[in-house]
């Protein structure tokens, strides 16, 4: 099991906790040590959050955006051969480890991605409990400062 260190605290890494792999939620009803619930707070400890912001939905009220009256316009699949390719594109992170960009994913924790190149889809991965069709919970700042993250849920 692979360990990654933030502000001197190691935690299992992206791979190692993945809520599916570890078995939060399943069977009816799962077990008492493998339930993420509202109340009492633990919903949010690590590594229940990575089930957590994938099914927000199913633990406290939510609400539908109305996305207009344009028709809905697919994005396409993107295609094996690229996805390959980006997988095993390399860098160097913020401490100097040679990482490929999808390693780099399971060290940042990422439940999926979505890679839009002039609205086309180029990249489209899951992760974990993360599923297409199935919006999730921003976070506190976007990388970069950025100020505008777009959400949406894909139809098949």
């Amino acid at each position: 099991m692979a360990q990654l260190e933030f502000d001197g605290r190691q935690y299992s890494d992206g791979t190692a906790s993945d809520p599916v792999a570890l078995g939060w939620m399943v069977g009816t009803p799962p077990p008492l040590d493998k339930r993420v619930v509202f109340e009492g707070d633990h919903f949010f400890d690590f590594p229940q959050i990575r089930w957590t912001l994938s099914h927000m939905r199913e633990l406290v009220p939510t609400t539908a955006v109305w996305r207009g009256n344009a028709s809905a316009r697919s994005l396409g699949s993107p295609d094996a051969s690229t996805m390959a390719t980006l997988d095993e594109l390399s860098f160097e992170d913020l401490n100097g480890q040679r990482l490929t960009w999808r390693r780099s994913l399971a060290q940042t924790y990422t439940d999926g991605i979505l890679v839009l190149h002039r609205g086309v889809n180029v990249y489209e991965r899951y992760f974990g409990a993360a599923k297409p069709a199935r919006s999730t919970v921003a976070v506190a700042a976007l990388p970069r400062g950025a100020r505008v993250e777009i959400d949406c849920i894909a139809k098949e």
